[in-house]
């Protein structure tokens, strides 16, 4: 499915779908073309996603750069990567097995990043842009059928807020999916839902919400809530005592 190559200065380490082998760009022609992007999608502490003109030779159209920023300039995340790999190269792998398993998401092209002292510093995935509107309220038959698509296959979601999906001309497209596998299925397949439930009430009305399984991840993202509740706020009082000193 890939291609593990190093570019030219070995400054890189990179992947390549087999598909774009023929015409995929090094990685300085990508971070150009990040100059001057078409739009940007999204820019803020946790990513910079960037809609980026295709280069002259690439049988594509747009496509999509995206480096997870919060995970790369984490130091403690950093030093996980001495041992496994990086946020980028997980999401090419996803992607990758996603459209393997039938799951709808947008084709990746490829993934590079650079390390230092074994670390990863910087990392980016490339994959095809699918033009399209964001998912409504609407389109949650559609959006709960990709859901269980994915969980016949072993796997949840995660993350399945409204931005993660797309409507396309061929119907609902998965996006920034990193799918986790879970042997307590049921209860995750809940979770996803659950997830879900928070940004569109609706969802109760498509799924079976008396089970056992609901009712537990209903509680487990409370006490996740809690959770972080808890933190944000020891956090805010260490910074304040702090400024005090």
């Amino acid at each position: 499915m890939s291609a593990h190559v190093m570019d030219k200065k070995g400054r890189w380490q990179i992947r390549v779908a087999k598909w774009a082998m023929a015409w995929a760009p090094s990685p300085e022609e990508v971070l150009i073309q990040t100059l001057n992007p078409i739009k940007v999608l999204r820019d803020d502490r946790r990513s910079r996603v960037l809609l980026c003109d295709s280069l002259s030779g690439a049988q594509t159209g747009p496509w999509v750069v995206k480096r997870p920023v919060e995970k790369d300039d984490s130091f403690w995340i950093r030093l996980t990567t001495l041992y496994r790999r990086g946020e980028a190269n997980r999401m090419f792998s996803s992607a990758q097995d996603m459209i393997v398993s039938g799951i709808p998401v947008p084709d990746a092209i490829m993934q590079f990043e650079r390390r230092r002292f074994g670390m990863i510093v910087e990392s980016w995935f490339v994959y095809r842009y699918v033009p399209g509107k964001r998912c409504e309220e609407r389109h949650l038959p559609q959006v709960i059928s990709v859901l269980n698509m994915l969980h016949h296959k072993g796997l949840y979601h995660g993350d399945p807020h409204p931005n993660n999906w797309l409507q396309s001309d061929d119907g609902v497209v998965a996006l920034d999916m990193n799918p986790r596998s879970k042997k307590a299925h049921g209860f995750w397949r809940a979770y996803d839902f659950v997830l879900l439930e928070r940004h569109s009430s609706k969802v109760v009305g498509l799924i079976d919400v008396d089970s056992m399984n609901w009712h537990l991840a209903k509680a487990y993202l409370a006490l996740i809530q809690k959770w972080r509740t808890i933190k944000y706020n020891v956090k805010i009082t260490f910074r304040s005592i702090c400024n005090n000193i």
